[in-house]
């Protein structure tokens, strides 16, 4: 193996790295900053327990700082609970049932919450919470120079597609030749799908890279393998993309709409409603006819090349939204009289 030196050198000679777009640099260093000052607000009594608890069963620090490759080629320390009994020696991949995990770190390994410290790596900018997971040095000078050259163009993360599909990886790896089979079997995938990452990111894909990586962490749903579709494109986003962006442009353009009419209605005669009312009264109309709409099926229509059928729903729903607010109209009145 390369001292830490040459290693170094080698991986900087990769000067020409992918620039992310700046507004999705922005959203993602956002979003990782809010969790982890809540996740280290919230998670510092545990931390403090666990800490005791590491203490009791061996002898040692509480934390595992290691060198990892974080952007642009940069050595960083990575902090975990210590899961290894101090002053043990080895490869740099661990397998199941490896002597120098302590009975307390097997645990913490298989629920994945030594990984929990590196919420403090993110909040000091080191890494991410979505991105490829942090390499050793002598294990990234393994990597060609594509590969090296667009993984390293962004933070890497506490988890990732590949740290989900690999999640069981320690119990692959029970060959006595453990760092030849990983890099053989192992790494070349978790290259693949890491580069895919890179090229395909999004805010959304972070969220189902956040949900699976939930879901792998309940017992009962561990030993599930994801399809690797679901892994770039899963609950989440679909959903979102499904459902929730055509409500939102639906509910935009009926908010709109409503605003241009009460705007016309105007320059004839007053409206007599006060700014707050009318507003609120259009963006109740929006939300019936988004809700009405989604309930008719009007969000599947292709209205290039739409039918009677689609008009006579679209019918519909303009009806159901005036017999609602005549419905929500007479209630109130017939309340106020009441008082």
């Amino acid at each position: 193996m390369e001292n830490d030196h040459n290693i170094l050198k080698k991986i900087s000679m990769s000067s020409n790295y992918i620039r992310p777009n700046w507004y999705s640099f922005v959203a993602k260093r956002l979003m990782d900053v809010l969790i982890a000052l809540l996740g280290l607000f919230i998670l510092a009594p545990f931390f403090i327990f666990m800490g005791v608890l590491i203490k009791m069963d061996s002898s040692g620090p509480v934390f595992f700082r290691g060198p990892r490759l974080g952007r642009n080629g940069r050595i960083f320390q990575i902090l975990k609970f210590r899961t290894m009994h101090e002053e043990t020696t080895g490869p740099g991949i661990t397998a199941k049932d490896d002597p120098r995990i302590t009975s307390l770190g097997k645990w913490l390994r298989d629920t994945k919450i030594n990984e929990l410290p590196q919420l403090w790596n993110v909040l000091t900018g080191e890494m991410s919470l979505v991105g490829p997971r942090p390499e050793d040095p002598n294990i990234a000078a393994t990597w060609s120079e594509p590969a090296r050259t667009e993984i390293l163009s962004m933070r890497p993360g506490i988890t990732s597609p590949a740290s989900i599909a690999y999640h069981d990886e320690e119990g692959r790896l029970q060959s006595d030749s453990v760092m030849d089979y990983y890099l053989e079997h192992i790494a070349p995938d978790k290259l693949r799908l890491d580069r895919l990452y890179v090229r395909h990111h999004t805010f959304l894909g972070d969220m189902d890279t956040l949900f699976w990586t939930f879901v792998i962490m309940i017992p009962r749903l561990k030993d599930k393998r994801i399809p690797e579709g679901w892994l770039f494109g899963g609950p989440v986003s679909r959903f979102l993309r499904r459902y929730v962006s055509w409500a939102v442009y639906d509910f935009l353009i009926a908010f709109l709409c409503i605003g241009l009419l009460g705007m016309t209605w105007r320059l004839y005669r007053p409206l007599d409603l006060g700014l707050w009312r009318a507003t609120s009264l259009a963006f109740l109309l929006a939300i019936l006819f988004t809700f009405f709409n989604i309930l008719l099926g009007l969000k599947n229509v292709s209205w290039s090349r739409a039918i009677a059928d689609d008009i006579l729903r679209l019918i519909i729903s303009c009806g159901l939204v005036t017999l609602t607010v005549v419905v929500l109209q007479c209630f109130f009145c017939h309340n106020m009289v009441c008082q």
